[in-house]
């Protein structure tokens, strides 16, 4: 939700396959996509 409420809509490229910590955190980001600021921060 942090990166949600302060970046936005994910943009980036999904980081490689071995890396498995970044994946999940781009996942849960991306998962997000299309809600609002102002809500994810007080969510």
């Amino acid at each position: 939700m942090y990166k949600q409420a302060t970046v936005g809509d994910n943009n980036t490229c999904a980081p490689g396959i071995l890396d498995l910590k970044g994946k999940a955190k781009w996942n849960a980001w991306n998962g997000k996509k299309g809600k609002q600021s102002f809500k994810a921060i007080y969510m």
